[in-house]
């Protein structure tokens, strides 16, 4: 009889803690392409294909509140605009950036250092302060890359040259940033070099295999993936090659460096960060996925704009030309400060492009009350939907149009360059954690697009319906065409360009 009543009794417990949890879940309304009477596991597999709608009318819905999307591998908490002003200043142990990342990345499969902001405190600390003296080394590195990736025509002619402008900018951008983060002689090794910007596609590809399979499914298969396979033989080389290299210099320290390498070496603080193949780890991981694709990825973006607009094509071309009046060579910082309407360009690029539909991503480690009594609950992930709010014309006026030249007044007190991080400007995170490469990234955008602006006409080699090509979206990521074809000719005089910023919105 004993047993009997302890029976029942474990059975009512677990049927009020199903209950109970069942209605905890639905104090946040859950966002599903499906009916409610099917099981949740649709939700998810179907995601990927349908992320865009379900943000959106989430978003519409929901816009002062949070809602829930059923990924493949998690349930992501979409928190509203004013409750990321609440938690911009909240810390990592609290809200933690680095696990979501990894967990976004496919962290298991990726290999992705997980435990440490070094690489923070390293450009935070070494090379945001440096950026003058750096500047110089990348522009003399990229001038060498111009003439290593961008092709002559075969006949020794001014004709059109075919190129893949991702992956044209994804190579200048690795050559240009490489000797930054690796030094002399590395940066000029072509293996490390191709191995590199390989390693960013290989490793992004196997990230959208991972959302589209779910985390667990695609570790267990990685040997049979291979994408996964080349790109963890890439990061095999690059420690071996990188690990010797922090060996070489411990045992020559009367020599100097000053690069990202070097820097985290010297910024180390414990035990795993100092590891030779864990430095190397990281400098590969934050110069092939952050800097340099997501560079190469922006700078398509605003090609493509360009060319779909001949005007502004033009009207960019004839700044260049004022602000650089002896040629690309006299690039300074000031005068990537005077090159405004590029820099407008860059920030209305990437707020109808951006990387994906979500910002501020962070896994809760402790619950945290906001102000209208929400309780963020540990474990969670949150994310806050960027794309949606700043497309958002309540927020932004005619945020459904792209304004090119939108952002060229700046304010003391609402700065606009591409690089500030604000409500209005949310892709690059908010608050404490917002991305620390952001200035560098600025310099080498606008570096390599004036160089292309002062010194090449260049059109799409074929025409698509809306004149730009659009954009690949995989699940809420949101990626250039990769397969379009831009052709490009060396200018052998200035072009005619066009006296005034007047131009036509796109929509």
């Amino acid at each position: 009889m004993f047993m009997l009543h302890a029976v029942s009794a474990s059975i009512w417990l677990l049927l009020w803690y199903v209950i109970y949890s069942t209605k905890r879940k639905e104090c946040i309304p859950t966002i599903r392409r499906w009916p409610r009477l099917l099981p949740q596991f649709l939700d998810r597999l179907s995601y990927n294909g349908h992320a865009a709608r379900l943000v959106k009318h989430g978003y519409e819905k929901h816009k002062n509140q949070p809602f829930r999307l059923l990924k493949m591998d998690m349930d992501l908490i979409v928190i509203p605009l004013q409750y990321a002003l609440e938690l911009r200043a909240v810390t990592s142990d609290k809200l933690d950036p680095l696990t979501a990342s990894f967990d976004d990345n496919a962290g298991k499969v990726t290999r992705i250092l997980l435990g440490s902001e070094l690489h923070t405190r390293a450009i935070q600390q070494r090379l945001t302060p440096r950026l003058p003296q750096a500047l110089p080394v990348l522009l003399d590195e990229l001038n060498h890359a111009f003439g290593q990736v961008l092709p002559a025509s075969n006949d020794g002619s001014n004709a059109w040259v075919s190129v893949n402008p991702y992956e044209l900018v994804l190579n200048l951008a690795t050559r240009a940033a490489a000797r930054l983060f690796v030094g002399d002689p590395i940066c000029r090794n072509e293996h490390f070099l191709e191995t590199t910007a390989s390693f960013s596609r290989n490793t992004f590809d196997t990230i959208f295999t991972s959302r589209t399979f779910g985390n667990l499914f695609t570790y267990y298969l990685a040997r049979w993936i291979s994408t996964a396979k080349k790109a963890h033989g890439q990061l095999q080389y690059i420690q071996n090659l990188l690990g010797s290299e922090v060996q070489r210099r411990k045992l020559n320290s009367e020599e100097k460096h000053d690069d990202f390498l070097q820097w985290c070496t010297e910024l180390a603080v414990t035990e795993d960060e100092a590891r030779p193949e864990a430095l190397a780890h990281r400098t590969l991981g934050i110069l092939s996925m952050a800097v340099v694709h997501t560079t190469a990825m922006a700078s398509t973006h605003i090609l493509f704009d360009m060319i779909s607009d001949n005007i502004l094509k033009e009207s960019l071309q004839k700044e260049q030309q004022d602000v650089l009046k002896h040629g690309w060579t006299e690039i300074t910082q000031q005068t990537m400060l005077d090159m405004k309407q590029l820099d407008s360009l860059m920030r209305e690029s990437q707020r109808v492009n951006p990387v994906g539909e979500f910002t501020f991503r962070r896994i809760v480690r402790e619950r945290i009350t906001l102000s209208d009594g929400f309780q963020l609950q540990p474990g969670q992930q949150i994310a806050i939907p960027a794309k949606c709010i700043n497309t958002d014309s309540t927020i932004l006026p005619d945020a459904h149009l792209f304004q090119p030249f939108r952002w060229l007044k700046q304010s003391s007190t609402a700065p606009t360059s591409f690089s500030n991080s604000s409500a209005l400007n949310l892709h690059f995170g908010f608050g404490r954690y917002a991305c620390p490469g952001r200035f560098i990234a600025s310099y080498m955008i606008k570096a390599i697009m004036s160089r292309i602006l002062l010194e090449y006409d260049f059109k799409l080699d074929s025409e698509f319906p809306s004149r730009r090509p659009p954009n690949i979206v995989h699940g809420d990521k949101i990626l250039p065409n990769r397969n379009a074809v831009v052709l490009f000719r060396r200018l052998e005089k200035t072009v005619p360009v066009c006296s005034g910023n007047d131009r036509s919105d796109r929509t």
